[in-house]
């Protein structure tokens, strides 16, 4: 308990930090302040928090290693469950649908921090690669289909597998379900698009970050030499 309490106290650190900012103001900084106090209001930011002061007070790489390897197993766990949940009896999917909804709702709020908090200074933790985020977005997109899935198989009486087809049609663009509810294809288009602003976004921000990073080391490494 007295690590998950550090890390509150470290998050509260960070948030004031996004207020008090002169990187960003007026709306933006609102949004950033609302983007990140919605963190606390998803399961995976907990085991996180738990993390974070280890990682604060001894920055090595193993900790870090230690951190993200908790993280990726918390993301995969999402997806697995998911999975589980759209081959489980049809009877009980209501209950799925909101688990799954919630899930989805976690996954946009760590996007858009990502997006929004990630490009202050000290506010998130650098992140390992851009391989690393490359893959942790692939997963992320296996999460929203499966997760659509669901809703189509519990609103249109789908099997499994046809679940899961139409949603990777919608996702695709190139089809939507015979029988799915409207609103339930309006809401996939509309954040299958959001999730693709989002990862065109950070991947090439990032991508940008690291090669600025990688010309910083170059030019500190020639001012040594000479």
């Amino acid at each position: 308990m007295d690590g998950l309490r550090q890390g509150l106290l470290i998050w509260r650190q960070r948030h004031s930090a996004i207020a008090t900012s002169k990187e960003v103001a007026g709306l933006e900084r609102k949004t950033d302040l609302v983007v990140h106090a919605l963190r606390l209001a998803t399961w995976i930011e907990w085991p996180r928090l738990f993390y974070e002061y280890s990682w604060q007070h001894t920055p090595s790489v193993a900790t870090q290693r230690r951190r993200n390897g908790i993280v990726e197993l918390c993301i995969l766990f999402e997806l697995l469950l998911l999975a589980i949940m759209l081959y489980l009896p049809r009877e009980t999917s209501s209950v799925y649908c909101w688990i799954a909804g919630y899930l989805v709702f976690g996954l946009f709020v760590s996007l858009f921090n990502i997006v929004f908090v990630g490009k202050l200074d000290k506010a998130l933790p650098p992140t390992a690669s851009i391989e690393r985020s490359l893959l942790l977005f692939i997963i992320n997109a296996a999460e929203i289909v499966v997760a659509f899935a669901i809703f189509y198989r519990h609103a249109s009486g789908y099997s499994a597998d046809e679940a899961f087809f139409n949603s990777l049609l919608v996702f695709g663009t190139i089809g939507y379900p015979a029988q799915g509810n409207h609103y339930i294809v309006a809401s996939q288009i509309a954040l299958d698009f959001v999730f693709l602003a989002i990862f065109l976004s950070a991947f090439v921000g990032r991508l940008s970050a690291f090669n600025r990073m990688s010309e910083a080391s170059q030019a500190n490494g020639q001012l040594k030499g000479e």
